[in-house]
């Protein structure tokens, strides 16, 4: 008969329905269960907050090869989580910037790269997949989140300055800042071409945003209701 008191028998593997849990057992293991997930569902909300509010950004004082490890490491926290990227943009934009995108305001200390990589791999790999990357010098930071959206907010920061610091293979482009607009670095960012951040280049148009794209069926609509109200009362 097997000596169950024994410290060097085999491990006994319990069906899990058949395990004793009975009594006090499952009021210690559930007590145990829920701190466990209250514990780290409180740390998931403060450092998703944190990254809501900062955009993923690193102050000024950083440039894109320093800022890189701490936020790997942020990544690789809540990585289970996953992190996402706007679809529709050549570069890598995390959701996190939705504010800038929305607003057409791009603000200092955000930091880009043009592939997803530099977010979801340790550093070293990362730099083989990274050709360019910038951080933003001007405008300073406006404190807390978006509070009108829309196209006319849109189309109003679409011209104005922003500055700043181009990479290439990690190493900085040219002396100085790079003066540019909020949208041609929107652009920059949505078609992939940098060369669109030169004010000597064509000025790039305004996307048409939702409101926009919806004003114009509105429009459209009633035009096609219009035709057919006209093409009934004639044949009458």
């Amino acid at each position: 008969m097997e000596n169950s008191s024994s410290n060097t028998g085999p491990l006994r593997v319990y069906p899990v329905e058949s395990i004793p849990f009975n009594g006090w057992r499952l009021r210690v293991v559930t007590v145990l269960f829920f701190n466990y997930l209250k514990v780290r569902y409180r740390w998931f909300i403060v450092v998703w907050r944190f990254i809501k509010s900062q955009g993923i950004t690193i102050r000024s004082r950083w440039t894109p090869q320093k800022a890189a490890a701490p936020l790997s490491f942020v990544v690789r926290f809540l990585g289970d989580i996953g992190m996402e990227f706007f679809s529709g943009f050549k570069w890598a934009v995390p959701k996190a910037f939705s504010d800038a995108v929305a607003l057409c305001r791009f603000e200092e200390g955000d930091i880009l790269y043009d592939t997803e990589k530099a977010y979801i791999d340790n550093w070293e790999k990362a730099c083989k997949f990274i050709e360019h990357s910038l951080q933003v010098r001007y405008p300073a930071r406006v404190g807390g989140g978006a509070s009108e959206k829309g196209g006319g907010v849109f189309s109003g920061n679409w011209g104005s300055e922003v500055r700043i610091d181009l990479y290439k293979n990690q190493d900085k482009v040219g002396v100085g800042q790079i003066t540019t607009t909020q949208g041609r670095l929107y652009t920059a960012l949505w078609k992939g071409d940098i060369s669109i951040l030169k004010k000597e280049s064509e000025e790039p148009p305004i996307p048409l945003t939702v409101q926009d794209v919806t004003k114009t069926l509105d429009q459209a609509t009633q035009k096609a209701k219009g035709n057919y109200s006209a093409e009934k009362l004639k044949k009458k």
